[in-house]
């Protein structure tokens, strides 16, 4: 038997799928026609990076950035790809709650912003990292998650584009 849905359940995920859609519709007036995104898996250690084909059809996964300092190697990374835009990982709990977590990110956000105006998506990461292979190492795996993030957003993306094309 599946769980009962109770209607206040139902009204919170439709107001939380109406601001995802407003989010990416704001990032997709910021960022040019064409051009490569980059997605980031903020952790705790590490900063995973995937990034999109210019077209934004496909992420893949790329690197891994240590999260110390004042990512010089993160950015310099970025910069060399010619980035018109990050989506990054926003780590909620299953209830679609903020997690402690997110005000890390929401810090690493702004230091990284500081050196740069990247616009910037904040993407739901439930599940991405449970969809990753957890057995190999943990710089390959954090990229991976990158891209799962990634992909999911250029996926709603090119949903957001064709709806304003019709």
């Amino acid at each position: 038997m599946g769980k009962t849905v109770t209607m206040a359940e139902e009204m919170q995920a439709a107001a939380q799928e109406s601001r995802a859609g407003h989010a990416i519709q704001t990032f997709r007036a910021r960022i040019p026609g064409l051009g490569v995104i980059a997605g980031l898996d903020v952790g705790r250690r590490r900063v995973g990076v995937a990034v999109s084909d210019v077209a934004r059809r496909l992420a893949v996964a790329a690197l891994v950035c240590p999260r110390v300092g004042d990512h010089q190697v993160l950015r310099e990374a970025l910069h060399a790809r010619d980035v018109a835009g990050l989506v990054i990982g926003w780590p909620l709990h299953m209830n679609g709650k903020t997690s402690a977590r997110c005000q890390s990110v929401r810090r690493f956000v702004g230091d990284l912003k500081g050196h740069h105006p990247w616009p910037v998506l904040l993407w739901d990461e439930r599940l991405t990292s449970r969809g990753a292979q957890r057995g190999q190492d943990a710089p390959v795996t954090d990229a991976q998650v990158a891209a799962m993030i990634l992909q999911s957003a250029l996926d709603r993306l090119s949903l957001v584009s064709f709806e304003k094309k019709s």
